[in-house]
């Protein structure tokens, strides 16, 4: 009988250690807070020095950044219902999240670190949710919001509810979003009503692609939650 030799530890861990990377990191059901809805092109989680494929139906987490690509799209409903899209080359930081029941928070932070999003909150109390971005913090009040954070500014523009936003540099510098339309832009200055309204489901570099599937597009409302 033919005997070959053993493989080396030190390949056997190799090789086990591709397989973690490939795989992604591994989580605890309890740290679960949601699920993809929608995974178009290029979306990840980043961990440390790694990433790995988000697919639509896969379980997102606590404590985790997500990111899309230049061609990327995503959309993610929370466990209390609360409706989360990003457009291309967005990055979300989906912090801290506690559960008063299985479909409640008492608190979800959430970091828009960079890109255009859609918020549309869910069954959880309005105060529960702490939502910032580099240069603001956004009070809810049963709200549904349009959102685009770069480096030092921005844009908040309501869609429906009402909003209270604030800069984080400059202190007692808020504005109130009451009016369908409403934008805010806010830099380390303050924040100021004004600005290029945020249209997350447009096409003018606002959101992803055009609507209605044209062009190779998404179906109608796909992204945000319609």
């Amino acid at each position: 009988m033919t005997r070959f030799p053993p493989r080396p530890l030190g390949s056997a861990l190799l090789l086990a250690s591709a397989l973690v990377v490939m795989a992604g990191p591994v989580r605890a059901a309890d740290d679960t807070i949601g699920t993809t809805a929608l995974a178009v092109r290029e979306v990840v989680r980043v961990e440390k020095a790694t990433t790995a494929p988000i697919a639509t139906g896969d379980a997102i987490f606590r404590n985790e950044t997500v990111r899309t690509g230049a061609d990327g799209s995503a959309r993610f409903v929370f466990s209390d219902a609360t409706d989360l899209a990003l457009g291309p080359s967005s990055t979300v930081v989906l912090d801290r999240f506690v559960f008063d029941d299985a479909d409640h928070y008492g608190k979800a932070v959430i970091g828009l670190a960079k890109g255009t999003f859609r918020f549309t909150t869910g069954k959880s109390p309005k105060d529960a949710y702490d939502i910032r971005t580099g240069t603001a913090t956004i009070g809810l009040r049963g709200t549904v919001l349009d959102v685009r954070a770069s480096r030092g500014t921005t844009t908040v523009t309501l869609v429906e509810g009402g909003a209270h936003v604030c800069a984080i540099a400059a202190r007692r510098s808020c504005a109130d979003l009451k009016n369908p339309g409403d934008t805010v832009t806010v830099t380390a200055s303050g924040a100021r009503m004004g600005g290029k309204p945020v249209v997350f489901a447009g096409a003018d570099g606002g959101g992803p692609a055009a609507p209605l599937g044209a062009n190779g597009g998404f179906p109608e409302g796909a992204l945000c939650g319609r």
